[in-house]
């Protein structure tokens, strides 16, 4: 024969099964939620590391070629100017305007990097 204190505790028990069900399933929708949440910043994050890896690449692949192309440009001065006068001089003027250029980008390189 039940008693007043079997109805309670099985109340009470069927109350915290009821309850940990509902505890349960937030939980899960909270966790697929999450799962779905990083599951697309994930792909956000790969589009991103994409594009920055592609510029990157093609930023440096700018940076050789503006350097191979200043090396014709200086070998070029050079060869027009030892054409004129012996190979000393033409050396020491390309020198110069080599350096000169390279002053000139130290400068603005710390101007930009000071702002």
């Amino acid at each position: 024969m039940a008693t007043l204190a079997d109805d309670v505790i099985r109340s009470v028990f069927r109350k915290r099964v009821e309850t940990g069900s509902h505890l349960t399933r937030n939980i899960s929708r909270f966790t697929l939620a999450l799962c779905d949440l990083m599951e697309a910043e994930g792909r956000d994050l790969r589009r991103s590391v994409m594009r920055t890896g592609t510029g990157l690449c093609l930023v440096m692949v700018g940076a050789v070629l503006l350097l191979l192309s200043f090396g014709f440009i200086l070998r070029s001065l050079y060869l027009w100017m030892s054409a004129s006068m012996s190979q000393a001089p033409a050396l020491l003027v390309t020198g110069v305007i080599t350096l000169c250029i390279a002053g000139v980008c130290g400068i603005c390189a710390k101007k930009v990097s000071q702002t």
